[in-house]
């Protein structure tokens, strides 16, 4: 074992066991800062319980104002409908943010009652479950007798805050005329204890809305539920009837323990710099100087490697051991970027041969037919009656010539300056003119969907050469049938072309040799097409792309810049 190594063992040991020892004690105070937390929530959940009852006791006020009133006194004597008009309309629930206002005579049957949606502030019918808690000789009357007022959480539809009092006079004097209830329905009342102690919680009703409380019973009535980021507290709050009926749900940060956590990590590392101090410095020397050039090699040779671009460099820093390997991978990468030049040279050679061979062997043919056209077209005008239709599908021979004649010329000077000849184009008609002299299955049904009207400035032979030859490849991808769609549009500052089949697709290994030279996956044909398409279109200006997805089908898009627009 190197020196360098020792050292480095040595530093990793003696850090282990200070960070051994570190570990007992941090787990010691952490546990601390954990009891602070827990009684922290304790308390922010007492807040919110006390919100709560402060609310009730608010409510509580109103009711025993409302219930030792002469006017309430006299009303449930004589149901005056002036006092209703007056004192129980909508604007009244709402100044006193009341849902629930009852009217309950000694025989416990309700006199009169309402609720009142504070939202919608519609009058709406009394919660039905109400009469499980209003009835003759129920306990409730008798509580609130015995207790001169009763207060507290009752459930009906939803949670419910109330106080009732028994009906006197202003003086406070009997004998009773039944009794007042007002009720507050708590949700309406959240956003209030929410806002005046600034805690985001929920409540819930145990066992309709929350089947039961989880978390370690910490205090009474309080269970908490300590989590990675946040902790959860649950306060259990009893009914009227003394019964568990609502949860109290807060969950905060846990920013004491986070606290702790800084406060152990701080110790910790103050500890363990003082102790492993020359320890630490000479790791640091080892790994900013041997391992820190290895490791900037390996990024950069990882960065190459993922990009793929063999024109990049390792840097070379120093004259040392690692620099001289920064040498030899840079004269290996020299290597591989002239050899993959190379290939590229022979394979645009061996195009170029090809491309030769095949424009000899077509020219001569195709010199005959023009021969024999000009010569068709001079017997024909010769006529003493001519025939406009015939001298039509000459003239149509002829342009399909100077097409052939295009594509011949194309493969010949292939990876030499093409001549391009612009002129103003109709999209929608020279999509439909380049459809109609392609050849189409029967089973392919076509489709076009083109602006009408739109003018591209382009070479017209280039760009039907490339569109016809893409229109082409799509309907052989589809030999049982299907759907070819083409569009043309305006994006903003370009013109885009797009050729769409429902074909078979291309498989997700071989996409990103589709525009190379000389690759194909059909059984005839050079692999040429695609190749010099994307020549084609480049010379043009504009640039193609294509999105594949075997079993669904192809989408080729040709993108033609905003100068070449009109």
């Amino acid at each position: 074992m190197k020196k360098g190594e020792k050292a480095f063992v040595i530093v990793i040991i003696s850090t282990i066991v200070i960070i051994i020892v570190q570990l007992i004690l941090g787990q010691s105070m952490l546990a601390h800062f954990e009891v602070i937390e827990k009684r922290q929530m304790v308390e922010d959940l007492r807040n919110i319980e006390n919100g709560i009852e402060w609310n009730i006791r608010g409510l509580d006020l109103i009711v025993k104002d409302w219930a030792y009133w002469d006017d309430t006194y006299n009303f449930m004597q004589t149901k005056s409908s002036a006092f209703i008009q007056s004192n129980l309309i909508g604007s009244v629930f709402e100044n006193l943010k009341v849902n629930l206002i009852i009217f309950i005579d000694n025989n416990g049957e309700i006199f009169w009652g309402t609720a009142y949606n504070l939202t919608t502030k519609e009058m709406t019918p009394l919660p039905q479950s109400l009469n499980v808690h209003i009835q003759p000789n129920s306990n409730i009357f008798k509580s609130c007798l015995e207790k001169n007022g009763l207060r507290g959480i009752v459930i009906l539809e939803r949670a419910t805050l109330f106080s009732m009092y028994p009906i006197l006079t202003s003086e406070g004097k009997g004998p009773s005329t039944g009794f007042l209830l007002m009720g507050r329905y708590l949700d309406f009342q959240l956003n209030d204890i929410k806002a005046m102690l600034g805690k985001n919680f929920s409540v819930y009703i145990l066992g309709v809305e929350l089947e039961r409380v989880e978390g370690e019973l910490f205090y009474e009535g309080i269970y908490i539920k300590p989590l990675n980021e946040n902790i959860i507290g649950y306060r259990v709050l009893k009914d009227v009837y003394g019964k568990d009926a609502l949860v109290i749900e807060l969950a905060e940060s846990r920013w004491i323990y986070r606290e702790g956590v800084v406060h152990v990590f701080y110790f910790a590392f103050a500890t363990l710099s003082c102790t492993t101090l020359i320890g630490v410095g000479i790791f640091l020397i080892f790994k900013h100087g041997i391992l820190g050039d290895i490791e900037r090699v390996d990024k950069e040779l990882e960065r190459i490697g993922e990009s793929g671009d063999i024109t990049a460099r390792v840097s070379v820093k120093g004259d040392d051991e690692i620099s001289n390997m920064c040498k030899i991978i840079n004269g290996m990468l020299d290597k591989l970027e002239k050899a993959q030049a190379k290939l590229q040279e022979e394979r645009v050679s061996a195009i170029g041969e090809t491309a030769k061979i095949i424009a000899h062997d077509l020219r001569n043919p195709l010199q005959s037919i023009v021969n024999n056209v000009y010569l068709i077209e001079e017997k024909v005008r010769s006529y003493k009656t001519l025939q406009p239709d015939l001298l039509e599908k000459l003239d149509s021979i002829k342009l399909q010539i100077n097409y052939m004649d295009k594509i011949v010329s194309d493969l010949y000077y292939y990876g030499e300056t093409l001549q391009i000849i612009k002129k103003e184009i109709d999209l929608c008609n020279f999509i439909r003119d380049t459809l109609s002299y392609t050849p189409v299955s029967p089973n392919v049904k076509t489709e076009i969907f083109c602006e009408e009207g739109l003018k591209v400035v382009s070479d017209p032979i280039i760009l039907r050469r490339v569109l016809a030859n893409i229109i082409l490849n799509a309907v052989q991808a589809m030999p049982e049938g299907g759907k070819l769609i083409i569009g043309g549009v305006r994006e903003g500052e370009e013109v885009v072309l797009t050729v769409t089949d429902t074909g078979r697709g291309i498989p997700r290994e071989l996409q990103e040799k589709v525009f190379e030279p000389l690759f194909t996956t059909k059984s005839k044909g050079m692999g040429l097409g695609l190749a010099v398409c994307k020549r084609l279109i480049e010379f043009l200006g504009g640039k193609i792309t294509f999105y594949s997805m075997e079993g669904v089908g192809t989408t080729f898009t040709i993108t033609l810049p905003l100068s070449n627009v009109k």
